[in-house]
């Protein structure tokens, strides 16, 4: 957490940007579609622990109406395609600490870049699927967090679509060069009033207003949700309690305290 001084820093960060009070230089952002895969492996979680590591991530949430939003509206793991050994409230899960802690995070801060410096900003969404380290046995199944950077920095031999990695490369090269991103497919300016942003799968594409109603739905409640995101008091701390919990349960602790410290 930043320390608000007074005179370096006179408020929170993301006060600051959404004043319009922050240099606004020409900027990349974006994020990867399944940020949340790098951050719990509980590949085979259930419906119950589904909706229970929500109510857990989310202390502050206004009791089972908004934890309907999230998993029956917003988060259905009913609407995941089911792949063998990673069930679909896994998948449901991770996109929900995924979007709010990153990919919505990342189109708030676009957005009030654009407003400062419109025609300067630059948004994408990585979507390429990979192997995550330490769980190579799942395949590229996710495009999870930090997974662009060996293909932004050309590590020909980690990636697994090297012409991917050498276009990435270019815009990432002439961003540096010229303080505009070029390569094969022209890369719009996010704007408010299309809101377009590079997609970077085996296909490179142009799309527009990304995850439209969960960032919305993120925007309205993050303040309120942030400042909560921490265990249960007393959660994993007590050796009596921790006894009588299952190993699942145990398990869920030590993913969750593992996703607090990355908020």
């Amino acid at each position: 957490m930043a320390t608000i001084d007074g005179v370096e820093l006179v408020d929170e960060e993301w006060a600051l940007l959404a004043q319009g009070k922050v240099y606004a230089p020409p900027l990349i952002i974006g994020f990867n579609r399944d940020e949340g895969a790098a951050f719990d492996s509980t590949v085979k979680m259930d419906e119950k622990t589904y909706r229970q590591r929500v109510r857990t991530l989310f202390p502050n949430l206004d009791g089972s109406q908004m934890e309907s939003k999230i998993c029956n509206e917003l988060y259905p793991s009913n609407a995941y395609k089911w792949i063998p050994g990673i069930s679909k409230p896994y998948r449901a899960f991770i996109h929900v600490y995924g979007d709010f802690a990153f990919s919505c995070a990342s189109r708030r801060s676009v957005r009030n870049f654009a407003k400062m410096n419109a025609g300067n900003v630059w948004f994408y969404e990585f979507e390429k699927y990979r192997k995550i380290p330490g769980q190579e046995w799942l395949g590229p199944l996710f495009a999870y967090h930090a997974a662009e950077l060996e293909y932004v920095f050309q590590k020909y031999g980690s990636v697994e679509n090297p012409d991917l990695s050498k276009e990435m490369g270019k815009y990432w090269s002439s961003f540096a060069r010229n303080s505009v991103p070029t390569g094969s497919v022209q890369w719009p300016a996010f704007r408010m009033d299309n809101q377009k942003y590079l997609s970077f799968d085996d296909k490179i594409t142009v799309k527009s207003n990304v995850l439209q109603g969960q960032c919305d739905f993120w925007d309205s409640v993050w303040l309120k949700l942030a400042p909560g995101c921490t265990l249960p008091t007393g959660a994993g701390e007590s050796r009596n309690a921790t006894s009588k919990q299952s190993e699942d349960e145990q398990q869920a602790i030590r993913d969750l305290q593992h996703l607090r410290r990355r908020l």
